[in-house]
């Protein structure tokens, strides 16, 4: 029963790679990609679980939705947003580790482009910019293709779930 499980949560991994490449070729993700990837998270976790597994997807697709969307400084586009829906739907609860390693590594890949763009020099007055404007005024220059950020975060809160 765990391989079965183990190859289940695989799906969304799958579906993020489609996601990834579409979006690097296309700056796209497709909604053939993402309703199916949220659909079945859900039954997955109803099935698995009954009730209580629908309720903690449905909380997981809120969290990744409200979190990612609403947040001050993370400029998420549609498909990027319903990616983690669907992201959400399989990890449940757990999504907040999910979200927490995204933001964390928005952040990281944000400051590695002011460096490569700005140098280092300025780094600290943009950062204090962004923070103080509430992410309203941005020092990154080149927009973030966030499928592969949030593949290696889902996969990354999957370990983290899983064997932590």
């Amino acid at each position: 029963m765990v391989i079965n499980i183990g190859i289940i949560y695989c799906i969304p991994i799958i579906c993020g790679s489609i996601a990834v490449y579409t979006d690097r070729k296309e700056k796209k993700i497709r909604n053939k990609v993402t309703y199916p990837l949220i659909l079945s998270g859900i039954i997955f976790q109803t099935v698995l679980n009954g009730q209580s597994g629908f309720k903690s997807s449905m909380m997981g697709i809120l969290i990744c939705f409200i979190l990612l969307s609403v947040l001050p400084g993370t400029k998420f586009s549609g498909g990027d947003i319903k990616l983690s829906m669907g992201y959400g739907a399989y990890l449940g609860t757990n999504s907040a580790y999910y979200v927490l390693i995204t933001l964390s590594l928005i952040i990281i890949f944000n400051i590695l482009g002011i460096v490569r763009n700005y140098g280092t020099a300025d780094l600290y007055k943009r950062l204090e910019l962004e923070i103080i404007s509430f992410g309203k005024v941005t020092a990154q220059a080149d927009k973030i293709v966030a499928a592969p950020i949030l593949l290696i975060s889902y996969t990354l809160a999957l370990i983290i779930m899983l064997w932590g």
